[in-house]
């Protein structure tokens, strides 16, 4: 199997302080990939190097200081430097709309690539590299015959997933890029959801499941949903705010369920979209 992963956003970025830190008396500080470059490498590439699989890199991120050690670590086949734009200032349609475009942006690498060299991905994974990572991702559940998403919201008329982390069956790329540039262009309108929530990137699995397609929502916790809200990943800037990683790992996060076998399931649940309607869509689950 040809793994592929398009990392965006941040590599490195000083005196940083995003609107996630208000109320949390945090002092700016440098994001830096080098922080989490062991655990990533450790729990996302080699991994799948030891049973076999090939896996490339490509990124799409700002110009820094630190841009020749970025390559010569992560050895991307292709990366794309643009000028350091701070989204802070951004409200959430023009934040929701940066991220798209980068996403779509590294897809364009890596079929570029692909193209050039004649190789097929077999699955494809969209995130970023300022996550700590903190468990070997072939252990976590994914079913590389469809969508992969974490868990977020799941309940009456909210339908989000965290976008931070996207799996993607190589041969649905061009379903992934149709759906996302849809959202783009729905956010671009400034559309809501049935809820009256502004439209964001967390609207990613909605807007595959719309299409007819079937998502895997994983979601973690040693018992399955209870404890830990994503399943193999925190944010560093959470990281920042304990002692240490031990202190967050051991936060519990409550779930909110929508339905008695969301409860019972314990990794994940399958669901797949027949409409656009939230009582429309149905449920299955699997072995796995």
């Amino acid at each position: 199997m040809r793994i592929g992963y398009i990392f965006t956003g941040i590599t490195y970025q000083e005196q940083f302080l995003s609107p996630h830190h208000v109320g949390h008396n945090l002092n700016p500080y440098t994001i830096d990939f080098r922080d989490t470059y062991d655990n990533v490498n450790n729990n996302l590439i080699e991994p799948y190097i030891k049973q076999g699989h090939e896996v490339d890199t490509y990124f799409v991120t700002y110009n820094s200081s630190i841009e020749d050690k970025l390559q010569e670590l992560y050895k991307p086949k292709k990366i794309l430097f643009t000028e350091y734009i701070n989204t802070n200032n951004f409200n959430l349609k023009e934040r929701g709309k940066k991220q798209i475009n980068d996403r779509l942006q590294g897809i364009k690498l890596l079929e570029s690539y692909a193209q050039e060299h004649n190789i097929i991905y077999d699955f494809i994974f969209v995130t970023r590299c300022d996550l700590y990572f903190y468990k070997d991702v072939t252990q976590v559940g994914i079913d590389y015959e469809y969508f992969n998403v974490l868990f977020y919201h799941l309940n009456g008329t909210i339908f989000s997933g965290e976008d931070s982390w996207t799996g993607i069956p190589g041969s649905k790329i061009h379903y992934y890029k149709e759906r996302m540039k849809l959202l783009y262009d729905d956010i671009e309108l400034g559309k809501e959801d049935g809820g009256g929530t502004i439209l964001t990137t967390h609207y990613t699995g909605k807007y595959i499941i719309e299409g007819g397609e079937t998502i895997k929502y994983l979601y973690g916790g040693i018992d399955g949903c209870q404890g830990i809200n994503y399943p193999f990943f925190k944010f560093l800037r959470d990281v920042r705010k304990y002692v240490n990683i031990n202190d967050l790992l051991n936060t519990s996060f409550p779930r909110v369920f929508h339905n008695n076998e969301e409860e019972k399931t314990k990794h994940g649940i399958y669901i797949s979209g027949i409409g656009p309607h939230r009582h429309m869509f149905t449920t299955f689950m699997k072995d796995f």
